[in-house]
């Protein structure tokens, strides 16, 4: 993930990484923003700035904010 977002210019402090398993610890650090899944192994919500049971959820309250801020 941080070879990607260095390529295309975007700050990790931009990113948002949902992960649920231990292959997913590093991108939940580098992540300004980060998920961990209700059903993750034991001990990667340790790891992430949050705890989510929905992925889509999550994206739609973060739409729905944008959306807010750009319409006043």
């Amino acid at each position: 993930m941080s070879n990607l977002l260095a390529h295309l210019d975007i700050p990790a402090e931009n990113c948002i990484a949902f992960g649920d398993q231990y292959n997913d610890v590093e991108m939940l650090q580098l992540a300004g923003a980060s998920y961990a899944m209700s059903n993750a192994a034991p001990g990667i919500a340790y790891y992430s700035t949050y705890v989510t049971d929905s992925v889509e959820e999550v994206l739609e309250d973060l739409a729905a904010s944008v959306g807010k801020d750009t319409c006043g």
